[in-house]
């Protein structure tokens, strides 16, 4: 059972109360593209909010509680599983098994493997990595997804929730065609910080953020989702553009001490945007914030143009 939800979350609870919403996260009846789950907005809003864990920012906890309630949750989770329990674990259970079921769209097969593997490892989180390994066949449709919910669920590593999660991209990938991957990863996303952050290539900045951080992540399947990753950068194209410069001062002042700059744009998104452009901006925002942490000074200039991109808007 979820902990009660704080009307105002405090540095205390602020670990279990952005837990509390992955979980509901997690189970909600998501009818729209993969690359629009509200769990992306809740990690991204999850990573700004930890530059100050002191005094975490309610005005982003609140507005990513708002958004998710706003869902209805899934009604076959828990009948499922219970089917899937009657029936037993049975002698042997392969992941070959889940995996053929992903990769030739049957969906019953695929959720009752999925629950055969979690009741047979004694619910070891790796079921998760495979079926992120699964779903980065489509780079440009679930690529942002999976990582948001990867990393989403290694925040708080509750095995109970291992089936919901198992579910809720099992339920995304089935929106999507999977394709092959190519066996070669010599194409790190880091070599094209500099083509790829840019205001003309905005809508494909949290993507490229994610897979930079996708790749330096430490993942058994590791070698799989550089394979993907690689297979998609070289298929982007990219524009030429000549931006007006903006001041990096803000941002040389965050990657030396830290601080609440990210924090302080994301509420000012918040107070003066519809929800739904909030949402597109504050992921855009927390994806150069990723790229800011992972890029070297030498990639300020860029990111704060990009930055100052959002700011305009809002």
């Amino acid at each position: 059972m979820n902990s009660i939800q704080p009307d105002k979350v405090n540095g205390k609870e602020l670990v279990q109360s952005l837990s509390d919403l992955f979980i509901q996260v997690v189970k909600i009846d998501h009818i729209d593209p993969p690359k629009e789950h509200p769990i992306i907005l809740l990690n991204a809003v999850k990573n700004i909010i930890g530059d100050d864990r002191d005094n975490p920012s309610d005005d982003l906890y609140q507005f990513s509680k708002i958004i998710i309630d706003s869902f209805s949750t899934r009604k076959d989770d828990e009948s499922l599983w219970e089917n899937v329990k009657a029936d037993g674990v049975g002698l042997t259970v392969f992941t070959d098994e889940v995996e053929r079921a992903v990769m030739t769209g049957n969906r019953d097969d695929a959720g009752g493997e999925t629950a055969r593997q979690i009741m047979a490892s004694n619910n070891s989180p790796a079921i998760l990595e495979l079926l992120a390994e699964l779903a980065i066949h489509n780079v440009d449709d679930l690529g942002l997804f999976t990582f948001h919910w990867l990393r989403s669920y290694y925040f708080h590593q509750n095995e109970k929730e291992l089936w919901f999660y198992a579910r809720c991209i099992i339920s995304e990938m089935f929106k999507c065609e999977l394709v092959s991957i190519s066996n070669e990863s010599d194409l790190a996303p880091e070599s094209l910080i500099h083509k790829m952050i840019t205001p003309s290539h905005m809508k494909t900045i949290p993507l490229f953020s994610a897979m930079i951080r996708l790749w330096d992540g430490d993942y058994v399947r590791i070698k799989t989702f550089k394979n993907a990753i690689s297979g998609w950068l070289n298929a982007q194209r990219f524009n030429r553009e000549t931006t007006k410069n903006s001041s990096t001062d803000k941002l040389e002042k965050y990657h030396l001490h830290g601080g609440r700059y990210f924090i302080d744009i994301a509420e000012s998104i918040v107070k003066n945007n519809p929800p739904n452009e909030a949402i597109h901006q504050i992921v855009h925002l927390e994806a150069l914030r990723g790229i800011a942490k992972n890029a070297g000074p030498e990639s300020f200039q860029q990111i704060a143009n990009c930055i100052n991109f959002i700011v305009r808007k809002s």
